[in-house]
């Protein structure tokens, strides 16, 4: 029998500890996934797109972008919603005087493009903002550089970059779209209608194996720390121990 593809929506990294800790203890296996498959994305591959083309039977994937692509035509199903909020945030130095959504009128606004910008483009029209956008890559290198005043940022990732790079909390302020009303919760796990319809218990299989997956890696932080930097040295991820536990914890709360 061909494997059970279940992709993620990015590289190999804590964020997805809950899958690979229901690969490593056989949690999967358990639900009779015994040939389950953990893919990882390259940059500009579309997972909702793969999966509506029959190239993954699983996938992982934002609200926000589960409701666009589903607003084109693809045929999603959200199974379960994995973080109940938004990791996402805009990020500006304290010396730069932004203090509110309405200062970012005129300031240049790195946004990462794509259903990235939905959250901010909606604070932007919350607060009639005006922001000149700034197309942002992976990079923080840009934001540390002066080059835009105001950064795209998952708290969980490259916030932390920040921090490593040897800024204090007090030199950023830090803006969450759930403060101003804007709750976009993030990942989730996603099929087609069809694999609701023609598979339903394996559908709940896969999504019970998921939630012991993440009770495990919340209770064993160094085994499943150990796990996740396997996963990354076998995607060639460029990291560190201690950047993935403060992903591992962002995560958790």
């Amino acid at each position: 029998s061909k494997p059970v593809v279940f992709q993620m929506h990015w590289c190999a990294q804590a964020q997805f500890a809950g899958p690979m800790m229901a690969v490593e203890k056989g949690f999967f296996a358990k639900e009779g996934l015994k040939d389950l498959k953990l893919e990882w994305t390259a940059p500009g591959e579309r997972p909702f797109e793969r999966l509506a083309q029959g190239k993954s039977d699983f996938c992982s994937g934002w609200l926000a972008d589960a409701l666009v692509a589903k607003a084109q035509g693809l045929p999603l199903v959200n199974l379960a919603q994995v973080l109940q909020q938004s990791s996402l945030i805009l990020v500006a130095w304290r010396r730069s005087g932004i203090d509110d959504p309405r200062d970012f009128t005129g300031r240049r606004v790195g946004l990462w493009g794509g259903n990235f910008d939905v959250p901010a483009t909606a604070l932007f029209r919350k607060y009639d903002a005006r922001p000149v956008v700034v197309p942002q890559s992976t990079s923080i290198v840009p934001f540390l550089r002066g080059a835009v005043h105001v950064a795209s940022a998952m708290h969980y990732n490259d916030y932390h970059k920040l921090l490593e790079a040897g800024l204090r909390p007090e030199d950023l302020r830090i803006f969450r779209f759930a403060d101003h009303g804007l709750v976009f919760p993030e990942d989730g796990i996603y099929c087609t209608d069809r694999t609701r319809r023609d598979n339903p218990d394996r559908c709940a299989a896969l999504v019970r194996a998921c939630r012991q997956g993440w009770e495990y890696a919340l209770a064993n932080e160094a085994e499943t720390l150990d796990a996740v930097m396997r996963h990354c040295q076998a995607g060639s991820v460029r990291t560190n121990r201690n950047h993935q536990r403060w992903m591992l914890r962002s995560i958790r709360d």
